[in-house]
């Protein structure tokens, strides 16, 4: 998943030098080829099915160390998750942060620019979203492994509050700008991969993908109207402040609730709600 932040880092650079290049609506179309140039032959050559005689050892290997490794497997059904408390509480959580999260990003540039920042500086300055959320998942992979996760969880998405109120301030300088943007990127790379981890500790893996599934929407809703919201509300206001300080306090009321989620749930035996 840091490949999203390697190319976060760099398509910005790219979308602008092709903007100055051959023009906006063409700078379209040289990202759009990105995925048909990179992605594709990687997917096509290097990608192979586990019944693919080519990678017959390979799938052997892991056979045999998976079963050397203990996995837990039970968990509620989706329909069984729909009636627990705890999946609503994730999915009233990543609505507002996804929002918050979501809704500056696509406006960064333009956020900076009414805030004085030359176009080149605005790029360079939202080219560091790239950094920060390689650190975020990194960092947040890690904790993961040592630490609560509703506490890395709360910890970690509070902390854009700060940055979202520094993006409001009246007048700021490049490092200033630098440091709310960081912690911002940190929290765009962690986010949804928080919620991955917390529906498998908290639902466990037999249904796992339906039950992520749907808290996905939830998190999709907040993601997807948030750049809307934010670019309405410039034109409504003539600056994103308003809608900033807004998200400040969006942070801190989806990600504290987070703490009530209780210790991490056993599905080494089967849950009465998994036959419902």
């Amino acid at each position: 998943m840091i490949g999203t932040g390697i190319f976060g880092l760099i398509a910005k650079q790219y979308a602008f030098f092709m903007i100055q290049l051959v023009g906006w609506r063409m700078a379209y179309v040289a990202v759009g080829a990105l995925p048909l140039i990179i992605a594709f032959p990687i997917a096509f050559f290097l990608f192979r099915d586990a019944s693919d005689p080519k990678v017959s050892a390979k799938v052997a290997r892991m056979e045999r160390h998976t079963e050397k490794t203990h996995v837990r497997h039970g968990g509620p059904s989706l329909r069984a998750a729909l009636k627990d408390w705890r999946f609503w509480l994730l999915a009233y959580a990543f609505v507002p942060i996804s929002f918050a999260v979501g809704g500056p990003i696509p406006n960064l540039e333009t956020m900076l620019g009414n805030k004085g920042f030359e176009p080149g500086d605005a790029v360079t300055l939202a080219s560091l979203l790239g950094i920060a959320v390689i650190i975020g998942r990194v960092a947040g992979g890690y904790l993961l492994d040592h630490i609560w996760a509703p506490a890395v969880a709360a910890t970690i998405l509070s902390l854009p509050a700060v940055a979202t109120f520094m993006l409001a301030q009246p007048d700021y300088g490049f490092a200033f700008a630098a440091v709310a943007i960081m912690i911002l990127g940190a929290a765009a790379g962690v986010e949804y991969d928080l919620m991955a981890y917390l529906v498998s500790r908290y639902f466990g893996l037999l249904h796992y993908a339906a039950i992520y599934g749907a808290l996905y929407g939830f998190f999709a809703l907040g993601a997807g109207i948030g750049p809307a919201v934010f670019g309405q509300s410039f034109d409504a206001t003539g600056s994103y402040d308003t809608i900033l300080k807004i998200s400040s306090l969006l942070f801190l009321a989806g990600a504290l609730p987070l703490l009530l989620l209780g210790k991490y749930r056993d599905f080494e035996e089967p849950l009465e709600a998994e036959t419902d």
